[in-house]
């Protein structure tokens, strides 16, 4: 069995409710892990950022400035600069990176286990996602070596055939030389960290795989990237997410509204 996995949690300072959750998640599963402090994007300036993206990116982000926020930019940029690229220097050769809002199931230590076996047997490159998101009325196909992970919850690692409408940073596996491909490709960042379909589009991402169904939930808490759209859906979500019931009438919703996964040969 895989030992001493290396779990990454990001964490924004000053955010000590999302840090209390994970910790109390954490030591309920005997898990060790390291909070890596996020970097912070919420003061930069348009200048700073232009001098960290790409043009195309910039251009972007000054036509989409609800969604494409500075958060988004800064959170990519902790993943390439605190996690890849300690990958790289230290010579890990696989990492499990989570955001600080995920909601772990009780067989998550054993689920991961059974992943790392898989991937350090079979020298699997690539990213491996344990949560993502499906666009709204779109549908991803995946094709399975049908690996089971667990005994008690049959997840099983698929590999991603059509990546389009697929998204979510918020857990995954990737491998060394993934994150070293990525990492030298985003010099300057050309695209937002979990923009898999745009990381193989560049040849910067090999194999995507994921588990299915999902291996944790996300968006416990209210986003902290910045996003400005104020709809009347996202002013709904705004004031539900303030209670624990609130939250998960959410992740229903969420659950019901998202696209479809499709099993091909």
């Amino acid at each position: 069995m895989a030992s001493n996995i290396p779990i990454f949690v990001t964490n924004l300072k000053g955010t000590d409710h999302r840090k209390e959750h994970m910790i109390k998640q954490m030591k309920s599963l005997d898990l060790e892990f390291e909070f890596i402090d996020c970097i912070d994007g919420r003061q930069w300036t348009d200048e700073k950022v232009k001098s960290l993206v790409s043009e195309r990116l910039y251009s972007i982000r000054n036509n989409n400035k609800g969604w494409l926020t500075n958060g988004a930019i800064a959170a990519t940029k902790t993943h390439l600069e605190l996690i890849f690229k300690r990958m790289i220097d230290e010579d890990i050769n696989y990492a499990l990176c989570m955001e600080d809002d995920v909601l772990l199931p009780a067989n998550f230590k054993t689920s991961i286990y059974h992943i790392f076996d898989i991937l350090e047997t079979n020298k699997v490159e690539g990213v491996v996602l344990l949560h993502y998101h499906i666009a709204k009325d779109k549908t991803i196909q995946i094709k399975g070596n049908e690996l089971l992970i667990s005994d008690d919850q049959p997840n099983l690692i698929y590999r991603v055939m059509s990546l389009q409408a697929l998204g979510s940073g918020a857990c995954y596996i990737i491998s060394k030389n993934t994150a070293e491909k990525i990492y030298n490709d985003q010099k300057p960042i050309k695209r937002i960290g979990d923009w898999w379909h745009d990381h193989q589009k560049e040849g910067a991402l090999e194999n995507l795989y994921l588990t299915h169904p999902l291996t944790v939930k996300a968006g416990v808490f209210e986003s902290i990237l910045g996003y400005t759209d104020m709809g009347i859906k996202s002013k709904i979500a705004a004031v539900l997410k303030k209670t624990k019931l609130g939250r998960y009438i959410i992740y229903r919703m969420r659950k019901s509204s998202s696209g479809k996964v499709e099993i091909i040969d």
